[in-house]
């Protein structure tokens, strides 16, 4: 999830189809939903990745405890609101986990690295971010950079908050 053109969906189509779509549509599928198995670690893996419009109602999503979920929230580094509407994207995953009990992972990217001129979020505000959040990856989806280590991540993440489930069982990246 994450503000207007930071790159959500070309993320999931990145990742999912190893292209970077270059005529944005507002989700991957109509539904927002994209499942996708894959290998990580030499471990099998069902990711149904989830694609969250901040014109979302995020108390409306379908999350379930049986099922291990992760959220990226993304940021552009060329787009300063972007960056700062981290925290109402976090406020909005806390309350959310918490009224459902569960436990949601965290990963904040920085994306848009491909326009180091453009940037306006510093590195020094970056690493203030890192005194609250202990996973933030600095992304471009149009070059590949980063994407592999943050889906790797997510994992890593949801194999430790659910140390129980087998590898092949599905997991949600919001």
């Amino acid at each position: 999830m994450g503000d207007s053109a930071v790159g959500k969906t070309s993320l999931i189509a990145r990742y999912i189809h190893n292209e970077f779509p270059f005529h944005t549509r507002s989700h991957v599928n109509s539904d927002g939903l994209s499942i996708y198995p894959t290998i990580i670690d030499d471990q099998e893996c069902v990711l149904t990745f989830v694609d969250v419009s901040p014109l979302d109602n995020l108390g409306e999503l379908k999350i379930s405890r049986k099922i291990p979920t992760a959220c990226f929230i993304l940021f552009s580094i060329c787009d300063q609101r972007s960056f700062e509407k981290i925290n109402y994207f976090q406020d909005s995953i806390h309350l959310l986990s918490s009224t459902r009990s569960i436990s949601i992972p965290i990963i904040i990217l920085a994306n848009k690295t491909d326009f180091e001129a453009d940037r306006v979020v510093t590195h020094q505000a970056i690493e203030r971010l890192r005194s609250d959040y202990n996973h933030i990856i600095e992304t471009s989806v149009k070059t590949n950079q980063g994407i592999h280590e943050a889906i790797k991540t997510a994992v890593e993440l949801l194999k430790t908050n659910f140390p129980k489930r087998k590898p092949s069982d599905s997991c949600e990246i919001l």
